[in-house]
């Protein structure tokens, strides 16, 4: 069970006993509580408690902030919208709250809210890195003008489906690819561990996920985010560190190579070093073929780059089956920004 599960668990039973009892849990039980949770990387439960405590102590400022911090971290940017339009001061002197508190609401269509806490930022911000913060601001501005342009020319007549709980879990499920013959691919932090898994269309319903056939024993890691090579021989994905446990963008990982065979695929590979550079995070892999070079494209925190997270790519003859690689090279401000850039895809027709 999951740390998280166990913290709803206990929640529903907390509240299930009569009010008198409920109210015992004082706000600095609640701020201990936080504090333990958030050490242990279950920052949901986190930021739930620092809520709660600041909804019994709101003379505490630093309560409600932890709790949007929190929120924050896990992209539920709802509650931290919430959350982040209760601080005060000292810490809405820190512009990286004002940034947040627009991100979140931006993220969450709250467009016009989010348009004036950007841009009132942008006019009273003094500081030494001024400029770039106006520039990350220009950026988050812009996002806002291409969503509204998005949303009016949207096909309504789109349908969005679930694919049910054949698929989807309590747990995280990220990362879909669909194959040629019809699987999607799929990674899921189920069990506590990040892994791949395969589920098959039949109609409008999907086969249970299901650890792929014939596909390699992963020992002592994590491994998600899968990316076939267009000819489908090749499957690139990450293998990431299991200190504790799956910590989303805390958990680093690494950059593997799969073939597939006819009884299989082979044992895991991992990419050069001056790729996958010894304390970096270097993930979320996606290929494509391009006038006789095979281009893996990734999303890193190393060197070089402009802000945490960027792209970056390496290209490999396709006459060869093997890794030999050439150095990283970065996608460059026209596509790396200040922020993070992740999830890279090549559309090939365009």
């Amino acid at each position: 069970m999951s740390t998280r599960n166990l913290f709803l668990i206990t929640l529903a039973l907390l509240f299930s006993l009569p009010c008198a009892q409920a109210q015992e849990l004082s706000w600095r039980k609640h701020r201990k509580l936080a504090e333990s949770l958030e050490s242990q990387g279950d920052y949901y439960g986190a930021a739930e408690n620092y809520r709660m405590a600041w909804e019994k102590k709101q003379k505490k400022q630093e309560l409600i902030y932890k709790a949007a911090e929190n929120y924050y971290r896990l992209r539920d940017y709802r509650a931290a919208a919430d959350a982040y339009q209760h601080v005060d001061l000292p810490y809405a002197e820190d512009a990286l709250v004002a940034l947040k508190f627009g991100r979140a609401l931006k993220q969450d269509n709250q467009y016009d809210r989010a348009r004036t806490v950007l841009e009132a930022l942008k006019e009273s911000y003094t500081g030494q890195d001024r400029a770039i913060l106006q520039e990350i601001i220009q950026t988050e501005l812009r996002g806002i003008s291409l969503a509204r342009t998005l949303t009016g020319s949207m096909d309504r007549s789109l349908e969005i489906l679930h694919p049910g709980t054949t698929v989807n879990t309590e747990e995280d499920e990220f990362g879909p690819r669909m194959t040629a013959d019809g699987k999607l691919w799929l990674s899921s932090t189920q069990g506590g561990q990040a892994r791949i898994y395969t589920s098959t269309r039949a109609g409008r319903n999907w086969t249970k996920a299901e650890t792929p056939n014939g596909f390699p024993v992963v020992q002592g890691g994590q491994y998600a985010m899968g990316a076939f090579s267009p000819d489908g021989n090749r499957l690139y994905f990450t293998i990431c560190n299991n200190d504790n446990g799956w910590q989303g963008a805390n958990t680093r990982c690494e950059i593997y190579l799969t073939r597939q065979q006819a009884n299989g695929w082979t044992t895991p590979e991992r990419l050069p070093d001056f790729i996958n550079v010894m304390g970096i995070n270097t993930t979320q892999p996606a290929v494509a073929h391009v006038n006789g070079q095979e281009y893996l494209f990734f999303s890193s925190n190393r060197e070089g780059g402009r802000g945490n997270l960027d792209i970056w790519y390496v290209t490999r003859d396709l006459g060869i089956d093997n890794v030999d690689f050439t150095f990283p090279i970065n996608l460059g401000p026209a596509i790396n920004t200040l922020g993070d850039e992740i999830t890279p895809f090549y559309n090939a027709e365009e």
